[in-house]
């Protein structure tokens, strides 16, 4: 009986170890970037010279695309040093951002930007407003290509 479970239990090993070597498991990040259209999730990023119309979002790594030009914003989390343990009125961390902005200089005044080849999946955007409130935006399409 002790050999017959023992075989069992061998036979359904090595039958699952092969099953799962079989798949070629592979991941990239650069598989689904898109040029995600602005429907105002991005609105919080613009300035005052433009407004943003398409950004490849990246995370901590953000590019905003515009009629003028485009922008690199990269930033990142650190630790409130100012904040004592169990000091609830101050951040636990805070963000550092550096921005990079490029302008076509020169350029004409009425420049269009053209999204073509969109993808097939849709992107989901919840946004938290400093009075708590919260907005959700759906069904934000997605582009391979940007035409100036």
């Amino acid at each position: 009986m002790r050999f017959l479970l023992v075989t069992i239990t061998v036979t359904l090993f090595s039958v699952f170890s092969y099953a799962q070597s079989s798949f070629n498991w592979r991941t990239s990040l650069s598989d689904n970037r898109c040029f995600i259209e602005n429907q105002g999730q991005f609105d919080r990023f613009q300035t005052e010279e433009s407004s943003i119309l398409f950004a490849l979002d990246g995370g901590s790594t953000m590019v905003f695309f515009t009629n003028q030009g485009y922008t690199f914003q990269f930033s990142r989390k650190v630790k409130n040093k100012n904040r004592q343990r169990g000091d609830r009125s101050k951040a636990r961390y805070l963000e550092e951002t550096e921005t990079i902005s490029v302008n076509f200089s020169g350029s004409l005044e009425n420049v269009e930007v053209k999204a073509e080849q969109k993808v097939a999946h849709l992107f989901t955007y919840a946004m938290l407003h400093p009075d708590k409130s919260q907005t959700h935006m759906e069904q934000i399409g997605g582009y391979q290509q940007l035409v100036y």
